[in-house]
């Protein structure tokens, strides 16, 4: 039988914290006891003392032993999961920068987790994972992860703007409204009459409620509207940029997401095409090499990640509270 390393031990130890199983004063068992009891080294169950010890759960006193803080042992495990569906988890690190910090502030650790280029679903992850008090959805989201959640009674939150039954709890952000001001303010700045878009399909909502705002933006700033400068897309672009690019060059076009790649690659396979300005997202500042944008939208994606994570634990820990009839 395999032998637990330094993490996998301090994870029992958290369970037996969270079900009650250090009464009294709270002592946990010595470094050598630990050892004994779960067949490990002694530099096992030492680093997971360490490790528990960081993160809050335990404290040691210099000749009497380790404690557990009284704080953790209130029927939870103080760890929630924020799992990025069928997405590379990198794109999600300023969700994760924000949502870890108000984690903290209240008592609980954030445990990451993704599926991407995996062949398992969230589901069969969450079964092997039972140490946690909910759960933040985000990426690619299947109805039926949240249906399961639901079913078990799991707390957990949808993260962000997504096209999902009004029954699962969701922390969104007015993105119409947002886009809308942002646009209007780049309008104002350039003397462009024709302006396309290019962006993901608007099975996505967050995509259709952008699309929304570019709309009302050109509408109220007087701009040339028409349908055939929206592109939408659910790979990278570029055939929906070779159609549209075939018939008009626009004075400017937008590039939300990175479908400055698509552009990019639209630009190598027509080198003699002379180029409307672009214009992209601030967050793919650092993204996209030199030479493929002029301008930026000046969103503050960060303020922004911040209020929506801030409202997305809110919604998540009420529910945990209330569980536990906090």
């Amino acid at each position: 039988m395999k032998r637990l390393n330094h993490q996998q031990l301090a994870l029992k130890i958290i369970r037996r914290i969270k079900n009650g199983e250090y009464s009294g004063n709270g002592k946990i068992e010595s470094i050598r006891e630990l050892a004994q009891k779960y067949g490990v080294g002694r530099q096992v169950a030492t680093t997971a003392l360490k490790y528990l010890a960081k993160h809050d759960y335990i404290y040691f006193v210099h000749g009497s032993g380790t404690y557990v803080n009284q704080s953790k042992s209130s029927g939870l495990y103080h760890r929630i999961a924020y799992f990025y569906s069928k997405r590379n988890l990198a794109v999600s690190a300023i969700s994760m920068m924000h949502l870890l910090n108000i984690a903290i502030k209240n008592g609980f650790e954030l445990i990451p987790g993704s599926n991407f280029e995996e062949d398992y679903s969230f589901r069969e992850w969450l079964e092997k994972r039972d140490d946690f008090d909910g759960v933040i959805m985000n990426g690619d989201l299947d109805e039926r992860d949240l249906n399961y959640l639901k079913r078990h009674r799991i707390p957990y939150v949808v993260h962000g703007n997504h096209a999902i039954s009004p029954d699962h709890p969701q922390s969104t952000v007015d993105i119409t409204a947002g886009m809308c001001e942002e646009f209007k303010k780049l309008f104002e700045q350039h003397p462009w009459k024709k302006v396309a878009l290019l962006c993901g399909s608007t099975d996505s909502r967050s995509y259709r409620e952008a699309v929304e705002g570019f709309v009302i933006a050109l509408k109220s700033s007087g701009m040339d509207y028409s349908p055939e400068r929206i592109l939408t897309t659910d790979t990278d672009g570029v055939k929906e940029l070779t159609e549209y690019l075939a018939k008009e060059v626009p004075d400017a076009i937008v590039l939300l997401c990175d479908y400055w790649k698509g552009f990019q690659k639209y630009c190598r396979l027509h080198p003699e095409f002379k180029r409307p300005e672009v214009v992209i997202p601030e967050i793919e500042l650092h993204r996209a090499p030199d030479g493929v944008f002029d301008w930026n939208l000046s969103h503050d994606d960060c303020k922004l990640a911040e209020q929506l994570a801030e409202k997305t634990m809110s919604v998540l820990l009420e529910q945990i509270y209330k569980k536990h009839g906090r």
